[in-house]
């Protein structure tokens, strides 16, 4: 664990410590938090409008500032800086997708969340939206800053209204919109939406990570784990909260009879639905049925077995709950719920299907369009390249296993898999492994399809293969898996650690290949010539490029993904090379995988310099 996961998980520790011991007190240093980022922003604001605002008073007032504006350009300086505070603040906070639903598509629907708006002193729903995913959430996107004004938007999955009746639907709408409820904790729902504001804000400014959000951008990135970590305590205290208005708006066993169908149906319709639908991409150019009218018709006409739910139930019960999730586990729900011997029951009567009524078809219909428009066409590629693959397939099964190159090996290993399956699979994957001892991907595989098989040995291929940083979370939710299914808690808990780990790496990860710069520890680069090969041939295809050489930044976290660095010069002469990089960029199709800069001298004379004397030529 690196220092700032350290200093985050001191603050999970005492902030549970604070709110055990003095509320009250925790509530203050929680709003002392909460206001520095407010502050911040407000102040860079001011600092915003201070800037406009005096420097057209001082051009207006006086001539003599006027002329010295002009003429000692002071305006660059004065524009580029107001640029960089306007972008840092003013950011464009994009509303959640979806197929809108009206007052037209469902009264029934829309008379409920009144009730509850009513009922909880919420504020109103601007927008409701329906979207594939069995979920339901409300999105705050703010109009002005992070302050308010928010338009909000109820978000409802299909899957979801599909599989939980009316009074259980409406249960999980009262636990959604009791986070914004004026009738708890005022300070309690403002916490929660300055978490959201804060966690909205840094996803944001991660879309927007050019040098013109870059002070406002280190502040967050410092800020808002800290907040996130310290307020985390109240945020589960708020889950129960919302939960236990969901009882009181419906009653406790409806919210936990919720709870349940949500673990049972989205393992029932995942299983049964979507990966058949998913696999018939292997004969079908395209789907007999587009996939929510079937999803529909599937849900009418198949029912979840006890046995089935039951067992995904049960998995769900055996999750603790962590520092990683705001929301508790599922028996510590149903606990504060007091709905312990609450029985899974199938739902008779969907509230799709009530709350809808006549209108099902036209939102199902919207549902698949979306689908068509986005999906579709990649559908029938995919289909085409499958079918290549089945030559191919049969092509290496002619050959004898002996004969195979690495790479033929590997094909035909995962071509087995996919399309024939059986003992074969783990005879290849073994026989690769026996070859390649030390290939991760090959580990991987054989790992996860042993313990398909129940064969525990294939843990320690799993152990082999997460010591590769690309394949610690993958390895880590099959082994978890695997353990949980077999009543192996601690063991299974040692994985989930990982994967919990694996937040702080990401944006570590993700910090390091934003930018670079003169003090990062630049190297000779170790990347496969092949591949190296593959981008000096794209950078090649700039006729404007004279000569180039490429190093490559040291990072701490996925050693793996390499950053490239590649300086270059012109061939027409220094004015071209300021917007060289840029062009070079924009023209390269590189696997993701790697991180490309491109630099001249014009952009950071010394690193230029640094990549010159330490990489090595090509072109």
């Amino acid at each position: 664990m690196d220092r700032k996961q350290e200093e985050i998980q001191n603050l999970l520790a005492q902030a549970e410590q604070d709110l055990s011991q003095d509320p009250k007190l925790y509530e203050r240093k929680l709003f002392r938090y909460s206001l520095l980022g407010y502050t911040i922003i407000l102040a860079i604001t001011f600092v915003l409008f201070g800037l406009v605002a005096g420097s057209v008073w001082l051009a207006f007032s006086s001539s003599m500032f006027l002329l010295l504006l002009f003429k000692k350009k002071l305006f660059i300086p004065l524009f580029i800086m107001t640029w960089v505070l306007f972008k840092s603040v003013f950011i464009r906070w994009p509303k959640p997708e979806g197929v809108i639903i009206t007052r037209d598509h469902s009264p029934e629907l829309f008379n409920m969340i009144d009730e509850l708006q009513c009922n909880l002193q919420a504020p109103h729903i601007h927008q409701v939206i329906v979207t594939p995913e069995f979920n339901a959430a409300v999105a705050q996107t703010p109009r002005f800053l992070a302050f308010g004004f928010m338009h909000n938007t109820l978000i409802l999955g299909f899957e979801l209204l599909l599989s939980l009746t009316v009074e259980e639907v409406k249960s999980v709408i009262a636990h959604e919109l009791a986070h914004l409820s004026g009738n708890h904790s005022k300070f309690r729902g403002w916490i929660y939406r300055a978490r959201e504001s804060w966690q909205n804000m840094m996803f944001n400014l991660d879309q927007h990570n050019g040098w013109t959000t870059a002070p406002i951008r280190k502040f967050f990135n410092w800020y808002s784990p800290r907040f996130s970590a310290y307020s985390f305590a109240l945020a589960r205290l708020n889950e129960y909260e919302a939960d236990n208005v969901a009882g009181e708006q419906s009653s406790n066993e409806i919210a936990a009879s919720a709870l349940l169908k949500l673990h049972a149906y989205s393992n029932f319709i995942q299983d049964k639905y979507w990966t058949p639908f998913s696999q018939s991409i292997l004969e079908l150019p395209e789907p007999h049925t587009l996939p929510f009218a079937g999803l529909v018709k599937f849900m009418e006409q198949t029912e979840v077995s006890a046995a089935e739910a039951n067992s995904a139930i049960t998995f769900a019960k055996k999750v603790t709950t962590t520092n990683q999730d705001t929301h508790p586990c599922l028996s510590e729900r149903l606990a504060a719920l007091k709905g312990e011997n609450v029985e899974f029951s199938p739902t008779e009567g969907s509230a799709a299907k009530q709350l809808f009524a006549e209108q099902i078809d036209d939102v199902t219909a919207m549902l698949d369009a979306q689908w068509s428009m986005f999906s579709l066409d990649s559908w029938k590629q995919e289909h085409e390249f499958i079918q290549e693959e089945k030559k191919e397939h049969e092509g290496l099964k002619d050959k004898d296993i002996n004969e195979l190159s690495k790479n033929e090996l590997w094909k035909l290993s995962y071509l087995q898999e996919r399309f024939e399956s059986g003992n074969d699979v783990i005879k290849l994957y073994q026989a690769f492994n026996e070859l390649y001892p030390n290939d991760a991907h090959g580990q991987f595989a054989l790992g996860r399809t042993m313990l398909e098989q129940q064969d525990d040995q294939g843990l320690q291929f799993l152990e082999n293969a997460s010591e590769k940083d690309e394949l610690l979370e993958p390895s880590s939710k099959v082994a978890y898996a695997y353990l949980i299914d077999n009543d192996r808690i601690e063991e299974a808990n040692i994985w989930l650690e990982k994967m919990h780990n694996l937040e702080g790496i990401y944006r570590e990860a993700s910090m390091e290949r934003h930018s670079i710069s003169s003090k990062d520890t630049i190297e000779a680069t170790n990347l496969p010539e092949e591949e190296l090969a593959a981008i000096v041939h794209q950078i090649k295809a700039s006729k404007k490029v004279k000569s180039a050489w490429v190093a490559q930044k040291k990072v701490n976290n996925f050693s793996d993904s390499h950053v490239l660095i590649f300086a270059v010069k012109a061939k027409r002469g220094f004015y071209l090379s300021a917007n060289l990089p840029e062009e070079i960029i924009s023209s390269l199709e590189i696997e993701s995988d790697k991180t490309v800069f491109v630099l001249t001298k014009v952009n950071d004379r010394q690193l230029f310099k640094t990549v010159i004397a330490t990489g090595k030529q090509v072109i």
